[in-house]
């Protein structure tokens, strides 16, 4: 088998799926360790989300060891999101649903 170069195999990776830093990172990761990664980037913690939602913040744990919230907080986590990102509440809802296995068009 041909060894390619890094440069070939990145050059083959960009032409063949096109996607964001941010895409790359979110294809593995679960609803809880996405809802983290965004609070964060915010400058924000896991505490302050909880008491957004009216949630408890071993509850938020639970999610990020893969537990899959209640469609209450889902939707609850995603208002909190566009809001303190100041984004449109479809694009939060396709991508934490895409985190669950979900392929959501909100269009």
């Amino acid at each position: 088998m041909e060894q390619k170069t890094k440069k070939e195999r990145c050059v083959n990776v960009v032409n063949v799926t096109p996607v964001t830093a941010m895409e790359m990172k979110m294809k593995n990761v679960n609803f809880g360790e996405w809802v983290r990664i965004q609070v964060t980037q915010e400058g924000k913690t896991m505490a302050w989300m909880a008491r957004e939602v009216g949630a408890s913040q071993s509850l938020l744990s639970r999610w990020r060891l893969g537990a899959i919230p209640r469609t209450e907080y889902f939707l609850k986590v995603c208002i909190v999101l566009a809001t303190i990102q100041a984004r449109p509440i479809s694009g939060i809802l396709e991508q934490g649903a895409r985190t669950l296995g979900i392929e959501l068009n909100v269009d």
